[in-house]
């Protein structure tokens, strides 16, 4: 379960830097 919780946590984090690339990544592309 540990193993779990931590590949979790790492997933939410890749999250976050991928919400954080679309943010900045794509008003570039666009504007």
């Amino acid at each position: 379960r540990i193993f779990q919780i931590l590949i979790l946590s790492q997933a939410r984090e890749r999250n976050i830097n991928y919400s954080w690339i679309f943010t900045i990544y794509v008003p570039m592309v666009t504007g």
